[in-house]
Protein backbone atom coordinates (compact mmCIF):
# COMPACT_ATOMS: atom_id res chain seq x y z
CA UNK A 1 0.00 0.00 0.00
CA UNK A 2 1.03 3.25 -1.26
CA UNK A 3 1.24 5.83 1.35
CA UNK A 4 2.78 9.15 -0.20
CA UNK A 5 0.90 12.14 -1.05
CA UNK A 6 1.03 13.86 -4.14
CA UNK A 7 -0.02 16.62 -5.97
CA UNK A 8 -2.93 16.99 -8.23
CA UNK A 9 -5.51 19.50 -9.72
CA UNK A 10 -9.00 18.86 -8.75
CA UNK A 11 -12.60 20.08 -9.63
CA UNK A 12 -13.98 22.30 -6.64
CA UNK A 13 -17.38 19.72 -7.22
CA UNK A 14 -15.22 16.70 -5.89
CA UNK A 15 -14.27 18.24 -2.42
CA UNK A 16 -16.54 17.31 0.16
CA UNK A 17 -17.20 20.78 1.51
CA UNK A 18 -19.89 20.05 3.88
CA UNK A 19 -17.74 17.62 5.72
CA UNK A 20 -16.02 19.57 8.96
CA UNK A 21 -14.42 16.42 10.37
CA UNK A 22 -10.67 17.83 10.15
CA UNK A 23 -12.11 21.47 11.28
CA UNK A 24 -10.02 23.06 14.10
CA UNK A 25 -11.97 25.66 14.89
CA UNK A 26 -13.95 25.43 17.08
CA UNK A 27 -17.10 27.57 15.49
CA UNK A 28 -17.01 25.94 12.37
CA UNK A 29 -15.68 27.08 8.79
CA UNK A 30 -14.87 31.35 8.65
CA UNK A 31 -15.51 32.61 5.19
CA UNK A 32 -12.20 33.70 3.97
CA UNK A 33 -10.87 37.05 4.48
CA UNK A 34 -11.13 39.85 1.30
CA UNK A 35 -6.53 39.66 1.88
CA UNK A 36 -6.69 35.79 1.42
CA UNK A 37 -9.40 36.51 -1.68
CA UNK A 38 -6.90 38.61 -3.16
CA UNK A 39 -3.93 37.29 -2.47
CA UNK A 40 -5.11 33.89 -4.28
CA UNK A 41 -6.09 35.53 -7.31
CA UNK A 42 -2.94 37.31 -7.62
CA UNK A 43 -0.38 34.36 -6.87
CA UNK A 44 -2.81 31.37 -6.57
CA UNK A 45 -2.28 29.13 -3.94
CA UNK A 46 1.11 29.44 -2.07
CA UNK A 47 0.33 26.74 0.58
CA UNK A 48 -1.67 24.03 -1.20
CA UNK A 49 -4.73 22.79 0.42
CA UNK A 50 -4.73 19.40 2.27
CA UNK A 51 -7.42 16.97 1.07
CA UNK A 52 -7.50 13.18 1.63
CA UNK A 53 -9.43 10.86 -1.11
CA UNK A 54 -12.23 9.28 -0.57
CA UNK A 55 -13.06 8.03 -3.54
CA UNK A 56 -12.37 7.94 -7.55
CA UNK A 57 -13.48 11.13 -7.54
CA UNK A 58 -13.82 12.29 -3.97
CA UNK A 59 -11.83 14.14 -1.71
CA UNK A 60 -12.30 15.41 2.12
CA UNK A 61 -11.15 18.77 3.06
CA UNK A 62 -8.30 18.11 6.03
CA UNK A 63 -6.48 21.66 6.00
CA UNK A 64 -7.16 24.96 3.41
CA UNK A 65 -11.01 25.10 3.86
CA UNK A 66 -10.85 28.85 3.57
CA UNK A 67 -8.73 29.01 0.99
CA UNK A 68 -10.62 26.75 -1.43
CA UNK A 69 -13.85 28.53 -0.43
CA UNK A 70 -11.75 32.13 -1.37
CA UNK A 71 -10.75 29.95 -4.76
CA UNK A 72 -14.35 29.11 -5.31
CA UNK A 73 -15.95 32.50 -4.67
CA UNK A 74 -14.14 34.25 -7.28
CA UNK A 75 -15.93 34.86 -10.28
CA UNK A 76 -13.34 33.65 -12.52
CA UNK A 77 -12.84 30.26 -11.20
CA UNK A 78 -15.66 28.56 -13.19
CA UNK A 79 -14.78 25.54 -14.38
CA UNK A 80 -11.17 26.21 -13.00
CA UNK A 81 -9.03 23.43 -11.12
CA UNK A 82 -7.35 23.41 -7.91
CA UNK A 83 -4.09 22.34 -6.91
CA UNK A 84 -4.25 20.12 -3.42
CA UNK A 85 -1.94 18.08 -1.87
CA UNK A 86 -3.56 14.67 -1.71
CA UNK A 87 -3.48 12.14 1.29
CA UNK A 88 -3.95 8.54 -0.22
CA UNK A 89 -7.86 6.99 0.31
CA UNK A 90 -5.66 4.27 2.69
CA UNK A 91 -3.10 5.87 4.35
CA UNK A 92 -2.43 5.06 8.41
CA UNK A 93 -4.32 7.59 10.47
CA UNK A 94 -1.40 8.47 12.32
CA UNK A 95 0.36 9.90 8.76
CA UNK A 96 -2.79 11.32 8.12
CA UNK A 97 -3.09 13.38 11.51
CA UNK A 98 0.34 13.96 11.34
CA UNK A 99 0.23 15.96 7.85
CA UNK A 100 -2.75 17.59 9.22
CA UNK A 101 -0.63 18.96 12.09
CA UNK A 102 2.67 20.04 10.29
CA UNK A 103 -0.21 21.61 7.32
CA UNK A 104 -1.89 23.38 10.05
CA UNK A 105 1.47 24.66 11.64
CA UNK A 106 2.62 26.23 8.57
CA UNK A 107 0.26 29.11 8.98
CA UNK A 108 1.36 29.62 12.38
CA UNK A 109 0.87 27.82 15.90
CA UNK A 110 -2.55 27.10 16.82
CA UNK A 111 -4.42 28.32 19.89
CA UNK A 112 -5.00 26.37 22.98
CA UNK A 113 -8.70 25.67 21.84
CA UNK A 114 -7.47 24.04 17.84
CA UNK A 115 -4.83 22.09 19.93
CA UNK A 116 -7.70 20.20 22.40
CA UNK A 117 -9.84 19.88 19.04
CA UNK A 118 -6.73 18.10 17.39
CA UNK A 119 -6.38 15.71 20.12
CA UNK A 120 -10.44 15.42 20.80
CA UNK A 121 -10.16 14.39 16.61
CA UNK A 122 -7.17 12.21 16.71
CA UNK A 123 -7.81 10.56 20.22
CA UNK A 124 -11.41 9.22 18.39
CA UNK A 125 -9.48 7.78 15.23
CA UNK A 126 -6.34 6.26 17.33
CA UNK A 127 -5.16 4.90 20.68
CA UNK A 128 -3.52 7.40 22.50
CA UNK A 129 -0.47 5.60 22.87
CA UNK A 130 -0.44 6.19 19.33
CA UNK A 131 -0.70 9.94 19.24
CA UNK A 132 1.96 10.50 21.34
CA UNK A 133 4.65 11.68 19.36
CA UNK A 134 2.07 14.85 17.64
CA UNK A 135 2.56 16.50 20.81
CA UNK A 136 6.82 17.01 20.04
CA UNK A 137 5.69 19.47 17.04
CA UNK A 138 3.57 21.41 19.27
CA UNK A 139 6.76 21.79 22.03
CA UNK A 140 5.24 19.28 24.55
CA UNK A 141 7.10 16.45 25.78
CA UNK A 142 5.22 13.14 25.05
CA UNK A 143 3.80 12.47 28.39
CA UNK A 144 -0.06 11.00 28.22
CA UNK A 145 -1.31 13.64 31.05
CA UNK A 146 -0.17 16.58 28.59
CA UNK A 147 -2.65 14.74 25.98
CA UNK A 148 -5.49 14.49 28.64
CA UNK A 149 -4.87 17.81 29.86
CA UNK A 150 -5.15 19.67 26.02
Amino acid sequence: MNSSCHFKNIDPDALDLGDTTFNLRPFGPEHPSAELTESIRQFGFLHPPLVQQQSQNRYKILSGRKRIQAAIDMPASKNKKLLCLVVPRHAPVLLVYSLLLHHALIGGQLSIIEQANFFKKALQAAPEDEILPLLKPLGYKQYKHKVREL
